[in-house]
């Protein structure tokens, strides 16, 4: 974990990501590099353009309130997605508008998956892009679609304005 997010992953089978720690830390190094991502992605969204931090999931996921990050071998088309956590519809609220959600990516953004791409720049892009969904879901969980994704996909272009890979 970091500051601001938990990186969580499996260290074997089809969804465990390199195991390659070149500092010896016993945290492999593509798991770090998610990590400084997306305290990257934190620091322009949140700090320098103003969005308020997410809507804390208290105990659920990795059980520290940090917006969680899950690593997975989707790839394929699908670089990323965010989702809102189940259970947080109450009798009290059966429809909340404010949710905290949790990120899913891919756990290494092979060139065989994702041809003409670079694996770096698309970490980039889906971590700004889709922890901008997160940030989303803590204003309002059901605002119109088109306006979720052109928000987040103009968000990729604010946090690392050289990798035009929409343009």
């Amino acid at each position: 974990c970091s500051r601001y997010f938990c990186v969580h992953w499996v260290a074997e089978g089809l969804d465990a990501p390199s195991l390659a720690d070149g500092d010896a830390d016993g945290i492999p190094d593509y798991v770090e590099q998610v990590l400084g991502v997306a305290e990257h992605v934190h620091e322009i969204e949140n700090e320098k353009l103003g969005w308020r931090e997410p809507k804390s999931d208290g105990s659920k996921g990795g059980g520290r309130g940090k917006t969680d990050i899950y690593l997975s071998q989707i790839g394929g088309e699908l670089f990323g997605y965010a989702a809102p956590d189940r259970g947080q519809i109450t009798k009290g609220n059966p429809i909340p508008r404010r949710l905290h959600g949790y990120l899913v990516l891919d756990n290494d953004y092979s060139p065989f998956e994702f041809p003409g791409t670079k694996p770096l720049q698309d970490l980039q892009v889906t971590i700004a892009h889709e922890y901008n969904h997160i940030l989303q879901f803590g204003y309002d969980a059901f605002q119109d679609p088109w306006f979720a994704e052109s928000t987040a996909t103009w968000m990729e272009d604010q946090v690392y304005n050289g990798i035009d890979d929409y343009l």
